[in-house]
């Protein structure tokens, strides 16, 4: 999840079905990690920072998991408590049904508040499952044409009413987690040939 050059991560919004929360730390951890590395650190990077980068990475990160579908590892790694917040647990309106997406969606940010966005959409959940994985990565498109993100944004929309009650959005993440539809322009995403946008 390398963000574009210059920039950082500024909100990321996750869905999948099941979700193990050894797996959900890997994703502030790596991107931690890859500030340590950028930042030009020439030794290996201090605990502390790391610990706290995680922690802010983790601040502004939202999962959405199907309820009950979380697996909490065998022995308990303190670490896992600064994603937990993180965790959303929703259910389907229609008796019956699972909530199965596994989409990140994630907004980048520069110094002179300029935004980015970068949707990614996995066949897999975010578990420790080794079986092969087929990811889909798309970027903002640069040139202002590209694929219509209206039914992405409406879908990221409609999470919040899908929460357990004893699972709300907590207030930070108030009122809807959107990288999208908090951006001041419609965002496109760049469609790569032989694919047509339309």
């Amino acid at each position: 999840m390398r963000p574009p050059e210059g920039f950082q991560l500024d909100i990321a919004v996750a869905t999948t079905y099941s979700l193990n929360l050894s797996s959900l730390i890997l994703a502030p951890l790596a991107m931690a990690a890859h500030d340590q590395v950028s930042g030009g650190a020439d030794s290996a990077p201090d605990p502390i920072a790391l610990l706290e980068s995680v922690r802010r990475y983790a601040q502004r990160t939202t999962v959405f998991c199907h309820a009950a579908a979380i697996h909490v590892p065998g022995t308990y790694q303190r670490i896992v408590a600064f994603a937990e917040d993180s965790v959303v647990q929703v259910l389907p309106k229609s008796a019956g049904k699972v909530f199965h997406p596994k989409i990140w969606v994630l907004r980048f940010i520069n110094l002179d508040g300029n935004l980015r966005h970068r949707f990614i959409c996995l066949s897999r959940n975010l578990t420790e499952d080794r079986s092969w994985d087929t990811v889909l990565v798309m970027d903002e498109a640069p040139d202002g044409a590209g694929a219509n993100t209206a039914p992405l944004v409406s879908f990221l929309q409609g999470l919040p009413a899908l929460t357990l009650p004893g699972s709300p959005l907590s207030k930070d993440r108030q009122p809807t987690p959107d990288p999208l539809a908090t951006s001041p322009n419609p965002v496109l995403l760049e469609v790569t040939r032989p694919f047509d946008p339309a």
